[in-house]
């Protein structure tokens, strides 16, 4: 790898850039998918309908049965006539008040009753969702497409040599365009010398808070990767070469995989 000449060099870290991005946007597809789960499931746990819906409507039927109790007959009975109508209208209203709590207390039970039976086939159905959700997610077809597709890039012989070439802290996208772009650019003659330089560069935009040149950076290489995608299409299914033939199936269905770029 030490041995590259610049366009050897140039032609790698492009490859490398368009697996790096392409892993990237694969692994953000997987990321999209896994959310939607996450919160449809955190969505479904706390959902209360039921519970909620039990503690208001039982207590308001006792409620509702007392008082129209209190209004239509305990108030006619004790406000007419003499002392003894009066005594017998409390007697009588202490019979009406037995009689009502029973069915008050019936009414509530059953009320209760069937909000609490409600509450547990709400319980279950949410269960039911829940583990539905949980079987979607773990089975998903097209997370295990995109997995696939990140598997084969990330396993892919060269992509493997490159990695060992590259220094981890430079192994991404982002990094690649931009020593890719000096070197393209003439600013520098090995991986060694862009790497340091691309590193005082993006010191000096984060001091003045300018992205316009990585933006820039990556606008170029982006052009030289639509020109590359469309040549792996093209010669996709001729078998040139053994491994590079690897490399371009396993990049170009990372390609076809990848949403398409704003």
């Amino acid at each position: 790898m030490d041995n590259q000449t610049r366009e050897e060099l140039l032609d790698n870290l492009l490859y490398m850039y368009g697996s790096l991005s392409a892993i990237d946007n694969l692994n953000g597809q997987i990321a999209d998918i896994e959310d939607y789960y996450q919160t449809e499931i955190t969505k479904e746990k706390e959902d209360n309908k039921p519970l909620t819906l039990a503690l208001v409507l039982g207590p308001l039927a006792g409620i509702i049965v007392f008082g129209y109790y209190e209004m239509v007959y305990l108030h006619d009975i004790l406000g007419t006539g003499g002392i003894i109508s009066k005594i017998a209208g409390i007697i009588l209203s202490l019979v009406l008040s037995l009689f009502f709590a029973a069915v008050g207390a019936l009414i509530v039970f059953v009320v209760t009753f069937l909000l609490l039976t409600l509450f547990r086939y709400g319980k279950k159905k949410q269960k039911e969702r829940i583990a539905r959700l949980e079987n979607e997610w773990a089975n998903h077809r097209r997370i295990a497409e995109l997995q696939s597709a990140v598997t084969n890039l990330e396993n892919e012989p060269y992509f493997l040599q490159m990695k060992a070439f590259i220094p981890q802290n430079f192994f991404n996208a982002t990094d690649v365009a931009g020593i890719w772009e000096l070197i393209n650019d003439l600013r520098a003659d090995n991986f060694k010398e862009a790497a340091n330089l691309l590193r005082t560069q993006q010191h000096q935009m984060r001091t003045e808070q300018n992205q316009e040149q990585l933006i820039q950076n990556m606008q170029k290489i982006e052009t030289q990767l639509e020109d590359m995608t469309e040549e792996l299409r093209k010669s996709n299914d001729i078998l040139l070469d053994v491994e590079l033939n690897t490399r371009r199936t396993a990049l170009l269905t990372a390609f076809l995989l990848m949403k398409p770029r704003k």
